[in-house]
């Protein structure tokens, strides 16, 4: 039994999968994102925080290791959450 791909879904099933996808994510980044920025205001480097994270178990939402582009990612969403910006008025990486 074959079974559809994602061509057969209608505009708004996919919209709607996007949208559970991203759901998911930022609940579980939530979990880690505190300790992210912990890590980071330590002065460790997002290499060293994707090495620790990656040591002590933790995992992405697509259930691999954590790479320094993901912590990245969590810290930027953390400022889209009303986070610190630098003196620059980027955020604080």
């Amino acid at each position: 039994m074959k079974l559809g791909s994602s061509q057969d879904l209608t505009l708004k099933a996919r919209q709607r999968g996007a949208q559970a996808r991203r759901s998911s994510a930022i609940h579980a980044y939530r979990v880690v994102s505190g300790y992210v920025q912990v890590l980071r205001a330590q002065g460790l480097t997002l290499q060293r925080i994707a090495d620790r994270l990656n040591a002590e178990g933790h995992r992405t939402v697509m259930g691999k290791l954590w790479r320094p582009v993901q912590v990245r990612n969590v810290l930027l969403r953390v400022q889209g959450e009303g986070g610190h910006e630098g003196s620059d008025g980027r955020p604080e990486l």
